[in-house]
């Protein structure tokens, strides 16, 4: 399901904008061909069953997605752990079968409403509830899913392996919301330390000296910055691409990914978009694909994005620090935590940053 990027990084998604069209007037059309089912099949007065119908559809929907929103959050946990990456069919499917369930149970009374003066009214009318919610389903799935972006699920496989055979030849920096410290962790998933505590809400950098020899790790927040580890790093990037990388390293970096490939060894172009998604392309085969994972109740912010030898790209979705190796399009959780900073090991200097806290 690879979407046009037509967009701007902080732009509405094709599912947003889904959304406010069925929320203005899909809901309209929808509760039109509902009443006109319902006349057809049960034989009410058509007038009074499309604009019980219409008004069902709009109660519903906007009660419906505050209780789905509430269930979910309740039944998320439970269902995918410490681990949304390896659950990621649960994630598209149960939200899904809620949502019909709480669609189901919420236009009921107005199918009852629509039936009134009806023999076996009960009967009648819960028969027509699931007749009419399985026909809008059966219109409704099909829409929402070709405006959500799961290409995680249906482009790449997992592998919880992957991280474990990789080489240990860079350390990435992130920040565990749990507690607002900053870690690090290498490469191939080992070696998980803590490095400091953070204040809340800022977010680590890394910052060169004016001549992009030494890199600092800052943290930042609303303007304000502090520098945590001074000279952490040497020669990460030549003048020449730092500067087009902003002369910073920013998690919330938009455009090209931060590349420690050599320039011949760059099959795979990652490229930071837009909030939602991150799209790739291979200089080999022009074959394109994108980095996403959006659904109605279920939304992975993407940022960071970083690539190693090897075509490995490691970045973030939502609260998960991802490796990816491109080639074989296997993706494995390296870590929970956000703001990944990637630096190669050969460019590591400082002691404070081996340390353990």
């Amino acid at each position: 399901m690879n979407q046009p990027h037509l967009m701007l990084a902080d732009g509405a998604t094709l599912l947003v904008l889904t959304g406010m069209a069925q929320l203005v007037v899909g809901n309209a059309i929808i509760g039109l061909l509902e009443g006109i089912l319902l006349a057809a099949i049960f034989k009410v007065p058509r007038k009074r069953a499309v604009w019980i119908m219409i008004l069902a559809n709009y109660v519903s929907m906007i009660a419906g997605l505050v209780g789905v929103k509430v269930a979910w959050a309740g039944l998320r946990p439970w269902l995918v752990g410490d681990e949304p990456l390896y659950h990621m069919t649960r994630l598209v499917l149960i939200p899904a079968a809620l949502s019909f369930a709480v669609t189901l149970a919420l236009e009921w009374p107005f199918c009852y409403w629509a039936m009134k003066g009806e023999t076996r009214r009960f009967r009648r009318s819960v028969q027509g509830d699931l007749i009419v919610q399985t026909a809008s389903y059966l219109l409704l799935v099909p829409v929402f899913f070709w405006a959500s972006q799961i290409n995680l699920l249906t482009d790449f496989s997992t592998d919880r392996s992957l991280a474990a055979r990789s080489p240990n030849d860079a350390t990435v920096f992130f920040v565990d919301g749990r507690d607002d410290a900053l870690y690090r962790i290498g490469a191939d998933g080992s070696d998980r330390r803590k490095v400091a505590d953070l204040p809340a809400d800022w977010m680590p950098k890394l910052v060169p000296d004016q001549d992009f020899k030494w890199w600092d790790l800052q943290i930042e927040q609303r303007g304000q910055q502090r520098t945590l580890i001074p000279h952490l790093a040497s020669d990460l990037f030549s003048r020449e691409d730092a500067e087009l990388a902003g002369a910073s390293v920013d998690p919330w970096h938009y455009g090209p990914a931060y590349d420690y490939r050599r320039p011949g060894e760059r099959r795979w172009l990652l490229s930071h978009d837009h909030w939602s998604w991150i799209s790739a392309s291979d200089s080999q085969t022009d074959r394109h694909v994108s980095i996403a994972m959006e659904l109605p109740f279920e939304k992975w912010m993407a940022s960071a994005v970083t690539m190693l030898p090897g075509e490995r790209a490691v970045f973030a979705m939502g609260d998960q620090i991802l490796l990816a190796d491109m080639n074989t399009r296997k993706v494995c959780m390296l870590v929970r935590g956000h703001w990944p900073i990637v630096v190669p090991n050969r460019c590591l200097v400082s002691d404070a940053a081996t340390k353990p806290k």
